[in-house]
């Protein structure tokens, strides 16, 4: 077994914990002292994973730097979504994407139906919400009502990227039907309408990438996640103008515009994170991903989330991975409602950045094999 083997292992030993600590978090386990050692279990499995990488000086040099920020960023907010983003992106050098999300595709299904298994053996409470318009959502077992439309999506967007090219009819269906059933029962607006999304966007980027005078069109969509945050705050400066149209669409959104814009009225906007912000205790529910980081850590990481998924996003419309585009875009879309842009508990399309810090836009033979990068569109093509 050589060093990028053993890594994978160490990786995906790593990636296995972490569903499980998430999945335990969002349900009736969240109390349970053990699930917070176990971040120091992932944190060492990463570590190890890092020395067992290798890394050119100017890469060496980017990961040192973004492991120091990580850990910067967590002692003055306490907030470690970010900090875990970071390592797991890092990481990632090496690391066979493919079938590390084989594993997590296992890990998810096996981690929520123990959840679902706790609430119908009477373990775990139903958290129950009424909405605005008078319907009751269960949360069966987890933490609230959209806990288990969010992490049943992971597995969704895992099979459309492992299936994309061999996606049928009957694939279509069963994503429509799953996620249809999970909104029936637990009315997350969020994931049913990232499934119409995804299910919009498949067919239609399959048919333009098709053709050659049409291709072009998709490079917009690397700029996905730059568009979302600009309407996010967009969206904030209008509703604080008044206006019906804006006022639709928050109550579409569920307040998600109204709660961003109470956020930044009494908490506001900095550069850079500070110690003892009143926001990271706030009682104000903020899910808008875009607004979230630049309350919590500052423009500065928003922009620095920001270039990573751009940077990422164009590699993969270069190098013409189209499911991994239709994945990131229907993950930029949903975080407007949500804040899995940078929580990779309930965002595993994270995973899918991690090639934009080591990566050119061209191919690169020589340097890819040297970096594992082979062995994965090996496994590809099978």
């Amino acid at each position: 077994m050589n060093r990028i083997q053993l890594g994978n292992k160490v990786y995906n030993l790593a990636l296995s914990v972490y569903i499980f600590q998430a999945v335990g978090v969002f349900s009736s386990l969240e109390n349970k002292p053990f699930l917070g050692y176990l971040t120091y279990l992932i944190l060492l499995l990463l570590g190890i994973k890092i020395i067992l990488s290798r890394y050119t000086r100017p890469q060496f040099l980017l990961v040192v730097s973004l492991l120091v920020f990580g850990l910067w960023l967590y002692y003055i907010t306490t907030v470690g979504d970010l900090m875990i983003f970071i390592w797991f992106i890092i990481a990632a050098r090496d690391v066979n994407l493919r079938r590390s999300l084989r594993v997590a595709l296992s890990v998810y299904i096996i981690a929520v139906l123990s959840g679902l298994l706790l609430y119908f053996f009477g373990y775990a409470p139903d958290n129950t919400k009424k909405l605005t318009d008078g319907t009751i959502g269960h949360s069966y077992g987890f933490t609230n009502a959209n806990v288990l439309s969010i992490l049943a999506f992971q597995p969704v967007l895992i099979w459309v990227f492992l299936k994309y090219k061999n996606l049928r009819i009957r694939d279509y269906v069963l994503i429509i039907l799953t996620e249809s059933t999970l909104y029936y029962f637990t009315r997350c607006r969020s994931a049913f309408i990232a499934s119409l999304v995804i299910l919009f966007l498949l067919p239609n980027i399959k048919a333009l990438s098709s053709y050659k005078y049409t291709k072009g069109i998709l490079s917009v969509l690397a700029f996905t996640s730059p568009i979302c945050a600009i309407l996010s705050f967009l969206f904030v400066y209008l509703y604080s103008r008044g206006g019906a149209l804006v006022n639709n669409i928050d109550i579409l959104g569920s307040s998600r515009v109204s709660s961003a814009y109470m956020n930044i009225f009494l908490y506001g906007i900095r550069f850079l994170p500070v110690a003892n912000n009143p926001i990271y205790s706030s009682l104000y529910t903020l899910d808008n991903s875009y607004i979230r980081i630049a309350t919590h850590f500052g423009i500065l990481v928003l922009i620095l989330v920001l270039y990573i998924y751009t940077r990422s996003m164009y590699i993969m419309f270069k190098r013409e991975e189209y499911e991994r585009l239709t994945i990131m875009v229907t993950i930029c879309i949903l975080s407007l409602f949500e804040t899995n842009l940078y929580r990779l508990s309930i965002n595993i399309a994270l995973l899918l950045l991690s090639e934009g810090l080591y990566m050119s836009s061209k191919l690169n033979t020589t340097k890819e094999c040297e970096s594992g990068i082979l062995y994965q569109q090996e496994d590809r093509r099978k």
